[in-house]
């Protein structure tokens, strides 16, 4: 067995690491950079690879946001229907069984827009045609809407 306390030994022993225990200074020395190198590697490829990922999971994101356009219709409560019709990211009609509702604003945040007058209506798009809704004014309903 070598003797780790003198310094001319060049034989190196390590119980926990059994690999090495006949090598040389050298050897050890070349084992440990090219570990060094084999993760140095890994590590590199993992960035390169990252931002790649990261940019088709924005793409992702942006489309299901970008436009709410066209029309959405679902059951409250899985029983009344609503229509919800959207151009420009701007409610320009809401349908609550068959009659017209009066819209007010229409604010779009992320993947959400509210509108309403007297009443509030969040839709959070949970696809690029599907959404679920939220209903609230003297009660509260939800539905699933798709376009």
């Amino acid at each position: 067995m070598a003797d780790l306390t003198n310094p001319g030994d060049d034989t190196i022993f390590s119980p926990s690491y059994p690999l090495v225990a006949h090598a040389t200074q050298g050897e050890t020395n070349m084992r440990i950079s090219t570990v060094m190198l084999a993760i140095a590697l890994a590590a590199s490829s993992m960035m390169i690879i990252q931002p790649t990922e990261s940019i088709a999971a924005s793409k992702k994101t942006t489309a299901q946001t970008a436009s709410w356009d066209g029309t959405w219709s679902g059951k409250w409560g899985g029983k009344s229907s609503g229509k919800v019709t959207i151009k420009d990211n701007k409610v320009t009609s809401y349908y609550f069984q068959g009659r017209p509702q009066r819209v007010g604003g229409t604010k779009v945040s992320g993947n959400t827009i509210r509108f309403g007058s007297g009443y509030s209506v969040t839709m959070t798009k949970t696809g690029a045609n599907s959404a679920s809704a939220v209903w609230k004014g003297d009660g509260t309903a939800q539905a699933l809407m798709t376009r």
